[in-house]
């Protein structure tokens, strides 16, 4: 079965055993990890589209197994057959490894790197090398350790792909933006984290970029949107104070978490709106807008709804207010116009709204009933709603 794969399927199948045996990968995270070594091909119906069919045939031929969809947010987690694991390994060269504690030197020929040993050992091996992908072992966040970050950045100026998830990084050196070739980051857990250095922008080719669980970072830098390339944004409601200014010009994101609205404390730029949402991107899958304590909806900014025009792709948004004592900062402010706003496209499946502190349902909701206005849509969920005096009208 594995001879009968195309070169393509193979490189993808073969880097996707570099993780240990048994450990449960999320289809996203890899066929991203896909797109950034170039396995992938757009073969005219979109890149994305084209690694979700490697993703299906190496399921369908048993490569792949235990897969479980989580349903709304759309997160499917698989693991690779042992059998199939041990294949991969005999196939993988001598570009792929896995180091250990006993690693203190890389051969000249590795490429692809999964650092298995506790943090003590990296520097050890972090000598000048063009190593494309360095993937790590989940650290233990209470790790005293200081990973040789710097280090690693200057010796390895070929990297892909970079995992510096829950290394407790608190700042990025300047050098980041020197990395030219990469396209795949994940700063997801460095909850001291709370800057991205200005230079971090000369990462033009970058398409992933995660940072999840970052707490501490409340803003991106100023000229985020010079990534022009990110396909993939994953950001943290609890952190960002709001999105980054002009992200109309980032028409390739095609997945993005959590669009956080709210307003910049000062800036010669202007935030981004909800009307930010109207730009032509395929945004695919899930979708949460949190509506952060500090905006003000206002009509005079370009208003009048229709935010969610260009969200045809979607399958699932919640619209999210905040909770807690954040919810007073909010009192006095037009959230029943901001849902009125955002009625969602007709394609949409599931809708959710948190917390949302209005009294009744957006016209949208109510005059021909949902059925109408939202006729795929086969779930609602309000949560929290306290104040809600009517409900949507299903028929």
């Amino acid at each position: 079965s594995y001879d009968q794969l195309s070169p393509s399927l193979k490189s993808c199948f073969i880097y996707s055993a570099m993780f240990p045996k048994d450990t449960e990968l999320e289809k996203e995270i890899l066929t991203s990890l896909w797109i950034a070594q170039g396995y992938v091909k757009d073969e005219g119906q979109g890149i994305e589209a084209v690694a979700e069919y490697y993703f299906n045939v190496l399921v369908q031929r048993c490569f792949f197994q235990d897969i479980d969809d989580d349903g709304d947010e759309g997160k499917i987690t698989f693991k690779i057959h042992d059998l199939m694991h041990d294949m991969a390994h005999q196939a993988m060269g001598k570009e792929i490894f896995i180091a250990g504690s006993t690693t203190s030197n890389l051969g000249k020929h590795i490429r692809h790197l999964f650092d298995a040993a506790p943090r003590r050992h990296a520097k050890g091996f972090i000598t000048k090398s063009k190593i494309r992908s360095y993937i790590k072992d989940d650290e233990d966040a209470s790790d005293s350790i200081r990973f040789p970050l710097s280090a690693l950045v200057t010796n390895w100026r070929s990297l892909r792909v970079l995992d510096l998830a829950q290394l407790c990084i608190t700042e990025l050196p300047n050098a980041i933006g020197e990395l030219l070739h990469l396209r795949w980051l994940d700063l997801g857990g460095n909850k001291g984290l709370k800057r991205l250095p200005e230079s971090f922008t000369k990462l033009i080719n970058l398409q992933t970029l995660l940072l999840v669980r970052c707490y501490a970072l409340e803003e991106l830098p100023e000229d985020f949107a010079k990534l022009t390339n990110l396909r993939i944004l994953l950001v943290e409601e609890d952190g960002l104070r709001h999105m980054p200014s002009d992200m109309e010009k980032m028409t390739c994101l095609t997945r993005l978490n959590t669009f956080i609205v709210g307003q910049r404390k000062s800036s010669t730029k202007r935030e981004a709106r909800l009307e930010d949402l109207r730009v032509p991107r395929n945004l695919k899958g899930y979708l949460k807008i949190y509506i952060s304590p500090s905006y003000k909806h206002s009509k005079r900014y370009g208003g009048g709804g229709g935010y969610l025009c260009n969200t045809e792709h979607l399958n699932t948004i919640c619209i999210k207010w905040p909770y807690g004592e954040h919810e007073e900062e909010r009192n006095g402010n037009d959230d029943a116009d901001v849902l009125e706003d955002l009625q969602p496209h007709s394609n949409l499946k599931v809708l959710a709204i948190k917390r949302y502190p209005g009294l009744g349902i957006p016209r949208w909701a109510r005059e021909d009933g949902l059925a109408a206005s939202l006729p795929n849509l086969v779930k609602i969920v309000l949560e929290y709603c306290d104040g809600l005096k009517e409900l949507p009208w299903l028929g």
